[in-house]
C-alpha cells in the first residue's frame, strides 16, 4: 500500500478565549479519502475538508486528533494541543 501521513497546522496554538483556530491539513501526504477529527475525545467532523475551523470558548488545554484514511484502509493519526487562556484584565 502507498503510505499516507496525517498532518495539520493550526493557525494559532495559544491564545485567549474565544480562540478561533483554523486547522490546515495541506501538510498531509498520500491520497487521503477520509479525515476524522476529535477534540478532547469528541468527534467534530468526519468529512474531507482540507481545513477545519473551531472556536474554543472555554480556557484549557485541548487535544486535537486527526485520523486520515486512504481507499485501501491505511490509517495514520496526528495529535497536537491547543492552549486557550483566560482573558487578562
Amino acid at each position: 500500500p502507498v503510505s499516507i501521513r496525517g498532518c495539520f497546522t493550526p493557525s494559532k496554538s495559544v491564545g485567549e478565549v474565544p480562540l478561533t483556530v483554523v486547522f490546515d491539513t495541506s501538510c498531509s501526504t498520500g491520497t487521503v479519502t477520509k479525515y476524522s477529527w476529535k477534540i478532547d475525545g469528541v468527534t467534530v467532523v468526519s468529512s474531507p475538508p482540507h481545513k477545519l475551523t473551531k472556536t474554543f470558548d472555554d480556557p484549557g488545554t485541548y487535544e486535537v486528533e486527526m485520523t486520515v484514511k486512504d481507499h485501501q484502509g491505511v490509517v495514520d493519526t496526528y495529535v497536537d494541543e491547543i492552549m486557550v487562556e483566560e482573558v487578562e484584565e
